[in-house]
């Protein structure tokens, strides 16, 4: 993965069994601003063994605070909804394993919202069969998980907090900007299409801008004079046809 690598934390096993299994039941929060169809997924998880606790979106933080949930369900509606809620619990402190269930979203969706550190990502149709699967497997993951952390050259990406460090210093950025500079370092060395850019600039505004492409040049204008003047060591490059990678200065320079 070139200049890539993950950080692992120091963190204990836990242990995460099934909630099939003959152990105490695994204790959910899930969070939904639709009532009834929030209803009919609580009767269902519970019937499967779970015990539920159900909140409102922006109660998320109250909740996980109040009760001892074990796992976070967020079913939203999309991930516009769905980034901001997981990147606030990580912001918070909180570890424990998250679930997005979208009522809409395409795999540039889903990959906004496992960026930010949700374990998991789905989006409907999806059968309760499938659901249960999935929500099983991931209480059986290990918690001695790798952070959500990049380092690429000399940066140190966090999509917990959203920050940019380079050694001590942090490299002060937007949600914009983050966001498109810890997909470029996710393909470090592997160009992304204009697009998938533009919708991942596109959520992390609250403006639906007339010139997309404009939007995404003026976010990689800021980014490389940021990268240039933190010493990075890296440069974004821009290829017609193929779109955007983050690439080492060295080789940014022999390509041109």
């Amino acid at each position: 993965m070139g200049e890539v690598r993950y950080l692992h934390a120091n963190r204990s096993k836990v242990d995460t069994a099934s909630p099939s299994s003959s152990q105490a039941k695994t204790r959910l929060l899930l969070a939904t601003a639709d009532e009834r169809s929030g209803a009919k997924l609580l009767i269902a998880l519970e019937a499967q063994g779970w015990q539920v606790t159900a909140c409102a979106p922006h109660g998320i933080g109250d909740a996980l605070s109040a009760t001892a949930a074990e796992m976070v369900v967020l079913a939203v509606d999309c991930a516009k909804v769905a980034v901001p809620m997981v990147r606030d619990i990580r912001r918070a402190g909180f570890s424990i394993p998250v679930v997005a269930l979208l009522q809409d979203g395409n795999a540039d969706d889903r990959a906004s919202v496992l960026q930010v550190g949700a374990d998991e990502c789905l989006s409907q149709p999806l059968s309760h069969v499938e659901l249960f699967a999935r929500l099983n497997a991931v209480s059986r993951r290990p918690r001695c998980l790798v952070d959500p952390m990049l380092r690429a050259g000399t940066l140190v990406l966090d999509p917990a907090s959203g920050t940019v460090r380079t050694g001590d210093d942090i490299v002060h950025v937007t949600k914009q900007q983050f966001a498109i500079l810890f997909a470029l370092a996710r393909q470090f060395d592997s160009y992304i299409d204009s697009d998938r850019l533009v919708r991942l600039s596109q959520q992390e505004s609250n403006r639906q801008d007339a010139s997309k492409s404009r939007v995404l040049a003026v976010v990689i204008y800021r980014l490389r004079r940021l990268l240039d003047a933190c010493d990075s060591g890296l440069a974004i490059e821009s290829s017609h046809g193929l779109g955007y990678r983050l690439t080492r200065f060295a080789q940014a320079r022999q390509a041109v």
